[in-house]
């Protein structure tokens, strides 16, 4: 829009975005404008949390991911998702420091263009009258971004999401407003630009689970930060102090246990045994589809995703984003 179309009265402006209904202001014009919508529609704003492992009671008890501090975001959807985006990269993402020659580089988990897409997308699509805020969860090595609302049939939510489609909005007036604002395209390009983002710094594209009546991405951190958060500047010891050596982890792959906990995080006794069934199941030379995964372990194509994700030491991917197969890596390699 341009400037003399906005410096118009507060009304005007509202009725030329077709945010009146007759004499009464639409539920859109509340969430877009009034600087504490909560009063009106329970659930508009934006929850944060940061979630790392911790000991669990009991001798023999498990590791869990838990929460460790949170933040709200309140106020006008139109300054929501700038506000995030500043509390998400000044206090829950870590930057990272490598050298690049004398010049200091630091390095995020993600790009600020990705997240603004995922965080544009979970608040132009949730459904308000849930009641259930927009949900951040952010760990070590990944972010999860979550809304009430149910996905659009229309759209695929395999890689061909990250192909050209249609824009289907749930909430038509908030995403008009949001376009004129120039926040969005609405020309069904936002996962395009989110693939673009993630070819820059070399990150995997996002998982997507729109079961439930709910939507949840999964973003797991670019290759330059995962590398770093396990081994450091010097590829030995990773940013939680402990000593790896990265050009021996390759060497172990024929070894299971090995592999399983060569650079990573540690892993719950539940997905270690997961690994060890995946890679008990695989032969070498065979390749697998992601569905032979998904029936071997009982769980959904997303979360199977997670899983393959971690034995990236021991399996390699081969083909395209549709016709993907999985092979386990020979020992020489």
């Amino acid at each position: 829009m341009t400037e003399s179309e906005v410096n118009v009265s507060d009304e005007l402006l509202l009725r030329n975005l077709k945010l009146f209904d007759g004499e009464y202001l639409t539920r859109a014009a509340i969430l877009l404008f009034h600087p504490t919508p909560e009063r009106y529609v329970t659930g508009s704003y934006i929850k944060i949390g940061y979630f790392s492992l911790v000991g669990a009671f009991g001798e023999n008890a498990e590791p869990i991911e838990d929460l460790q501090y949170q933040d709200v975001v309140e106020g006008s959807l139109l300054l929501q998702v700038d506000k995030a985006i500043d509390l998400i990269f000044t206090k829950y993402f870590k930057a990272l420091v490598d050298y690049e020659g004398i010049q200091r580089t630091e390095t995020y988990m993600l790009t600020r263009g990705m997240i603004r897409e995922l965080l544009l997308n979970a608040v132009n699509h949730k459904d308000y009258a849930t009641g259930v805020p927009v949900q951040v969860s952010i760990y070590e090595d990944r972010i999860v971004i979550f809304n009430m609302g149910l996905w659009s049939k229309r759209v695929p939510t395999d890689e061909r999401v990250y192909d050209k489609h249609e824009s289907v909005p749930h909430n038509p007036k908030i995403a008009d407003v949001s376009f004129r604002s120039g926040d969005v395209e609405a020309w069904g390009r936002g996962f395009l630009k989110i693939k673009a983002e993630c070819k820059k710094v070399n990150a995997p594209l996002p998982l997507i689970d729109a079961e439930n009546g709910g939507v949840s991405i999964n973003a797991s951190g670019c290759e330059k930060y995962m590398s770093m958060l396990r081994y450091g500047q010097y590829g030995q010891v990773g940013v939680d102090g402990i000593w790896r050596d990265k050009e021996n982890v390759s060497k172990k792959s024929g070894d299971k246990k090995a592999a399983i906990k060569s650079g990573d995080k540690k892993v719950t006794k539940k997905t270690q045994m997961q690994y060890d069934k995946i890679l008990g199941f695989m032969e070498e030379g065979k390749e697998y589809g992601i569905w032979d995964f998904c029936e071997l372990l009982d769980l959904k194509e997303s979360r199977t995703k997670v899983i393959l994700r971690g034995l990236s030491d021991d399996i390699e991917m081969v083909g395209s984003n549709r016709d993907r197969r999985y092979k386990r890596k020979s020992i020489s390699q």
